[in-house]
């Protein structure tokens, strides 16, 4: 089979530079094993670390690179984790390690069915868990009258929402996934009765069980909720017997007024709710609402909640007919004048609800929202003036943003322009410059606009913010110029992001100033080493592997063999870091 195309720029170009790094770092260590090669799709584990069992990843590549890669790990920080990074070196560098098998939908159909039961019974021997799976029904054309009993469902989510949640580890997200697949099986089999029956159950578990949202840190047992509030409407859609109906609002008006306070679960549901309700279905909602809203209310720290419930209870009121001015009158009197610009717009009344926003919406937030909806309901110029007006009277940081990203999809340079210039003189940062940069280079007048640029950051000491525009322009002597006035003068609270300015400046120059870049690089080095864990003795050797191969490169070999002796000999007993530097080759 011919190789598929991989190269190191587009490893590099979809990989976050701090989990490159570790991920070089499990290449070097060869830390992954199992390599096999099914057509095109390249696996293997990777040994986990700290954690008790190897991550399980895998990569699909076409002529070109890389299509899809994943990993069962729970990295959401943009890229490709570290375990994907060092899978795709080991497959860059060492393709051969690779065993070529044929894809596995090509392996199931080529067994006949007494030797897949023999499989079976060997996974389930070793996967006792997947028992539970044997156990689900499935859809049957046959009986679409009456819905699948749930309860095999059940009891496999029960035990999940049981089991202590561990970190790196997915939860019971991956049960609700896996039974919200099962479901649309019985979807697709024009089987929306029992698919909805499952849905609803899942909605009933998290509900009994609403501890398990405060252990879900990471959010993902939350969306895998969501997922299903969403898929509810697809019943919705199918379903149009009054029972169904009713059964699918009932579970939907539960989760909207469960007393979930770690985000926003179930957010979609009101308008489902909205979308789907009959006249007849109008009084109980509202009641249902009504109650949840007084309860509230006693509450501290509930502001959001009550708005929300407010909101609802106004769209139920349009929905029932009732009088518009009675609803907005109630809305003036209890103060919720989000709520009210948003009923003013769907009544066409702009020039109140712009009155209400400039005396009452005063909030940034609040601002932002109500800006917004004036754009969503065809005010778009209203709403820019409206933006401009605000920072005209006092500078937002949120507010301006939005109207930057606002008038750049508009496509209006001049105005963005004048906006990104405003905002880098309040808050100079390098994305910020940046973007003035490139929308100046479009009107053609960056060349005068770039020394009153960078005379404001001179004049306000903003050395972190200069030295990385050096950086972005190349100008590398400058940059190592200020690189000391931005080391006195570090910001508290732009600390992570300085925390490293020193290394990325002497990363970037290691061809073209050695004799900088190599004394900060071998300093890292040692300070790494000083923290004494193998993590960081990893992390050491990628940098004492830089020096070397830039004293290399500039023929001065020797000082290397000085600077590794030295090592060795200050750190004789440190046995995993001489490991760590046998393994990267040093």
């Amino acid at each position: 089979m011919p190789r598929l195309a991989l190269t190191l720029a587009q490893i590099r170009e979809n990989t976050a530079p701090k989990s490159y790094t570790r991920g070089e770092g499990l290449y070097l260590n060869q830390a992954i094993s199992e390599t096999v090669l099914r057509g095109n799709v390249i696996e293997g584990t990777c040994e986990a670390g700290s954690q008790p069992e190897p991550y399980h990843v895998q990569a699909s590549l076409n002529d070109k690179g890389v299509v899809d890669a994943s990993c069962n790990c729970l990295y959401e920080f943009g890229g490709y984790c570290k375990h994907v990074v060092a899978l795709l070196l080991t497959y860059l560098n060492n393709p051969d390690q690779f065993e070529s098998r044929a894809p596995l939908a090509d392996v199931l159909e080529s067994r006949d069915k007494n030797e897949l039961i023999a499989v079976i019974r060997q996974m389930l021997k070793i996967h006792p868990d997947l028992k539970s799976l044997l156990d689900r029904p499935t859809p049957s054309k046959a009986n679409v009258d009456a819905p699948v009993n749930t309860q095999a469902y059940r009891k496999e989510l029960r035990r999940a929402l049981k089991q202590e949640r561990e970190w790196g580890k997915a939860g019971a997200e991956m049960t609700v996934d896996s039974i919200v697949e099962a479901a649309q099986e019985f979807a697709i089999a024009d089987d929306w009765r029992s698919a909805s029956s499952i849905y609803r159950m899942i909605i009933e578990e998290a509900l009994a069980n609403l501890d398990y949202f405060y252990e879900d840190e990471e959010g993902y047992y939350a969306a895998s909720i969501d997922q299903v509030v969403d898929i509810l409407g697809e019943c919705l859609e199918n379903l149009d017997t009054d029972a169904d109906r009713k059964a699918i609002l009932e579970s939907l008006m539960n989760i909207y007024l469960a007393d979930i306070d770690v985000g926003d679960v179930g957010a979609n549901a009101p308008d489902l709710i909205l979308r789907y309700a009959h006249q007849e279905d109008i009084a109980s909602l509202r009641s249902r609402v009504e109650a949840a809203r007084k309860k509230e209310a006693l509450k501290d720290y509930s502001d959001w909640t009550v708005k929300s419930y407010t909101k609802f209870i106004a769209e139920l009121d349009l929905l029932d007919n009732v009088d518009p001015e009675t609803v907005l009158t109630r809305l003036r009197d209890e103060g919720m004048y989000s709520v009210l610009v948003s009923k003013l717009l769907e009544l066409k009344r702009v020039d109140e609800a712009v009155s209400v926003i400039r005396e009452h919406l005063k909030q940034a937030d609040a601002r932002i929202q109500a800006l917004q909806r004036l754009i969503m309901n065809g005010c778009r110029d209203i709403a820019l003036q409206l933006a401009e007006e605000t920072l005209k009277d006092r500078y937002e940081s949120s507010i301006a943003g939005w109207l930057i990203d606002v008038v750049y999809a508009q496509g209006n340079l001049e105005v963005l322009f004048r906006w990104q210039l405003e905002r880098m003189k309040v808050e100079p940062t390098i994305e910020y410059y940046a973007e003035l940069k490139n929308t100046a280079q479009q009107l053609g007048n960056w060349l005068l606009v770039r020394p009153a640029v960078i005379e404001q950051l001179e004049n306000g000491k903003r050395y972190a913010t200069l030295t990385r525009v050096y950086m972005l322009e190349m100008e590398w002597d400058k940059a190592w110029a200020t690189l000391p006035d931005a080391l006195k003068n570090r910001d508290p609270y732009r600390y992570n992001e300085q925390h490293h300015l020193e290394l990325d400046v002497a990363q970037a120059t290691l061809q073209t100033h050695p004799e900088k870049a190599l004394p900060v690089f071998i300093h890292a080095a040692r300070a790494a080493i000083d923290l004494r864990n193998r993590e960081a003795y990893r992390e050491a050797a990628n940098f004492l592997r830089q020096v070397r191969d830039t004293y290399d490169s500039i023929d001065e070999y020797e000082r290397w063999e000085k600077l590794i002796a030295s090592i060795r000999r200050d750190f004789p007993k440190l046995t995993a870091l001489h490991d760590e530097l046998k393994k990267a080759g040093l």
